[in-house]
């Protein structure tokens, strides 16, 4: 049932093909706008975990060339977008990154990035108008990691919670649950069945949400406090579903409730 729906979610060869033609596009127009000396690929098209309908494409731009020690991530975002979009490739700026749109899925997020002298090591802008140390191979190395220890499932499971976390505007970042849900399989000696799993993510969120100061490993990102709120229902509301299911015989209502009706499909 889980299994039939992660491979329904997860992408085509030929979305593959289309997501690396997207970024090749835009990482060939950041090199031409000399912002930028270094661009390549990160986050689920690398590891494997993107989805069809939610996944975006994610590129880290080395913006060295155009970076004081007294740059911030708002001199610099204004900057990529405006150059981008002169080369016929629509951008728009955020507070952390630079969106490429296109009229179907997927879009081109850019992550501006300052090189460390440490190996594979970065500055990328955090909210707060502040940048934030990053490794962009650690989450590829504990997905990698995990899926040898577990089996495939692990990517399954990672698509699954992601997908859950889009179809309930859960509101939580993507790479943040990837890390979660491998925290927490790698607890067991064996993959553990989808509802345990979803039911120990759930209680790690539950938690994790309750000490938003605490972090947790590598995640170091706290949550607002209103967010928190309607994070925390939709946590809680599932988490009582799967509950109530792990007792019973899981079945398609279950599928509707946790992942909308089209899911059961």
């Amino acid at each position: 049932m889980f299994d039939q729906l992660a491979e329904k979610i997860q992408l085509t060869e030929d979305d593959r093909i289309r997501f690396r033609s997207r970024a090749d596009d835009v990482r060939e127009a950041l090199i031409k706008t000399r912002l930028t000396d270094e661009c390549f690929l990160i986050g689920s098209l690398n590891r494997g975990t993107a989805l069809q309908d939610f996944s975006d494409v994610d590129l880290l731009a080395v913006v060295d060339p155009i970076c004081t020690d007294n740059s911030r991530p708002a001199d610099v975002l204004p900057r990529l977008a405006s150059a981008l979009t002169q080369r016929g490739e629509p951008a728009i700026y955020g507070k952390i990154a630079v969106t490429v749109t296109y009229p179907d899925n997927p879009s081109v997020d850019v992550l501006p990035a300052r090189s460390l002298q440490e190996d594979n090591t970065f500055l990328i802008p955090a909210y707060g108008d502040i940048w934030r140390r990053y490794k962009p191979s650690e989450l590829d190395t504990l997905v990698e990691s995990t899926t040898d220890v577990l089996g495939p499932r692990v990517r399954r499971l990672i698509q699954l919670i992601k997908y859950w976390n889009n179809k309930n505007a859960a509101g939580l970042i993507s790479s943040d649950l990837e890390e979660i849900a491998c925290i927490v399989v790698l607890k067991h000696h064996e993959m553990p069945s989808y509802l345990k799993a979803f039911a120990e993510i759930f209680e790690f969120l539950l938690d994790w949400t309750t000490n938003a100061s605490r972090a947790v490993k590598a995640i170091d990102r706290t949550f607002p406090i209103e967010p928190t709120k309607r994070i925390r229902s939709s946590i809680t509301q599932s988490l009582s579903l799967v509950s109530e299911y792990e007792r019973l015989s899981p079945g398609r209502d279950l599928l509707k409730e946790l992942f909308g009706a089209n899911s059961a499909n």
